[in-house]
Order: C-alpha cells, then sequence, then structure tokens
C-alpha cells in the first residue's frame, strides 16, 4: 500500500488458516503442542524447576530473561500434558 505522499506503508491484516474459518475454530495451543517431543531448553527450564531453582534464577543460569523462561514452562507443561 501507499500513503498519500506515495511513500510504501506496511499494512497487516489478520486471517484464518483456512478460507471460511472462524478464530474460535483455530487450534488451541494445548491441542497444537500435546504430544509434541520437548526443546533442548524446554527440557532444561523443567529439568532446573525441578531441582528448586526460581524463574529468575533459572533465567540467570541459562542466560534468558524470565519471561522465556515461563514460556518455555509453560509449552513444555502443555507438551507433557
Amino acid at each position: 500500500m501507499f500513503d498519500v505522499k506515495g511513500e510504501a506503508t506496511m499494512q497487516m491484516e489478520l486471517t484464518a488458516p483456512h478460507e471460511g474459518t472462524r478464530i474460535a475454530d483455530w487450534p488451541s495451543a494445548v491441542s497444537v503442542l500435546r504430544g509434541k517431543e520437548l526443546t533442548q531448553s524446554e527440557r532444561s527450564v523443567l529439568q532446573l524447576g525441578a531441582a528448586g531453582m526460581s524463574e529468575a534464577e533459572i533465567a540467570e543460569q541459562l542466560g534468558l530473561n524470565c519471561l522465556t523462561v515461563r514460556v518455555f514452562g509453560s509449552n513444555a507443561r502443555l507438551k507433557l500434558g
């Protein structure tokens, strides 16, 4: 797209994965992740958490931020059921 000055602009559009589907019909994170193999990062976060470390301690140990640690942990728990 171009604006009134003729400069290119970016336009974002949300589309369903398949034409004609509604957002409510999209697969949930649970159904997408369940049964998939854990990544090495997810495995590390779970192991350190099981050893009693807090999210902040895990983040420091792995050189990540706390939000990333939380996401890895959540994804791992979804995959494991």
